[in-house]
């Protein structure tokens, strides 16, 4: 998930529905659009969007908690829509394609939604264009919006103990939203970050829970993740952890995890293999070094021959 280069129309700052909305719960839903893909598509992360769009130290009290909130909001006024695609949490902006003109576009980075489709030129297959189908995002939108929103009414009871989200069976015109059960043993929660917490984490810290989060079936938690990366870092000082996290995020899109992987361990061992294969490296080069002034001179031999004894 990155910041994109949007069009930001003028109507945006006197619209009467939004001047009914705070100044950071606006600004948000403008960073919203600025984080989506050239879909209008982004994946339905709190922590990445605290950590895109409130990312100074003067932000701590627009919490991962406001930012949901902010959310479920926009999602009952119908601004942005909940779908579930390739296993993932999914969001789109109702509006994107109608504010925002775009050429040339990319193959998707988020999967789409049933209503939305990417097609590819004929000149080139790796460009093209997205098509929305307007009936069959109607009929989305007729079959889930009245189960979802009643829902998203009783979202701010999800941070009370003993409870979390699990999914709704489908409905006829579309997917369900979210229900709220007591069963936190199967689904632990998830909220369990600090302001303080966040405000201690380095940029480089936030960008490896990023690249976390963007591997398949991966278990995030912040805290357990956080303390994770840290106990790595000492373990292997040596070590460009960004890169090494890069690597093996890359890794596990062609070789994905599974519901019964450890992938912790799994990072540690790919962790201890990384440094094992640098001391090597330094060491053939110690060697090298030590033996190039000889293997520099090859005429000294020949200089040394020609004197004689």
């Amino acid at each position: 998930m990155r910041l994109h280069n949007r069009q930001i129309k003028a109507s945006f700052w006197t619209d009467p529905d939004l001047l009914q909305w705070s100044r950071d719960k606006r600004w948000f839903y403008m960073g919203l659009v600025q984080l989506a893909d050239d879909s209008g598509c982004l994946e339905d992360s709190s922590f990445a969007f605290k950590i895109q769009l409130f990312p100074s130290p003067v932000d701590v009290d627009i919490t991962l908690e406001i930012i949901e909130k902010w959310r479920d909001e926009l999602v009952e006024a119908e601004k942005l829509i909940r779908y579930e695609a390739a296993g993932k949490q999914c969001l789109y902006i109702l509006n994107f394609h109608k504010h925002q003109v775009l050429k040339n576009c990319p193959p998707p980075e988020v999967p789409l939604p049933p209503w939305l489709q990417w097609e590819h030129y004929k000149s080139n297959e790796r460009s093209g264009k997205y098509v929305v189908n307007d009936d069959v995002l109607t009929k989305f939108l007729q079959g889930s919006y009245s189960s979802l929103t009643d829902v998203l009414q009783s979202s701010s009871n999800l941070t009370q103990p003993n409870l979390t989200r699990t999914k709704l069976e489908p409905s006829e015109g579309g997917v369900g939203g979210t229900e709220i059960v007591g069963d936190e043993k199967e689904h632990p929660p998830q909220n369990n970050r600090s302001p303080e917490i966040i405000k201690n984490t380095t940029p480089e810290e936030k960008e490896i829970l990023t690249i976390l989060q963007d591997v398949e079936l991966y278990p995030f938690d912040f805290a357990k993740d956080l303390e994770f990366l840290r106990d790595l870092s000492l373990d292997y000082p040596a070590l460009d952890m960004v890169y090494q996290f890069k690597k093996w995020r890359d890794y596990k899109r062609d070789k994905p995890l599974k519901k019964n992987s450890s992938p912790r361990a799994q990072l540690r061992n790919w962790m201890q293999k990384a440094d094992e294969w640098r001391s090597k490296d330094n060491e053939k080069n110690r060697r090298n070094v030590a033996g190039g002034p000889a293997r520099a001179d090859p005429a000294g031999k020949y200089r040394e021959f020609v004197r004689g004894p």
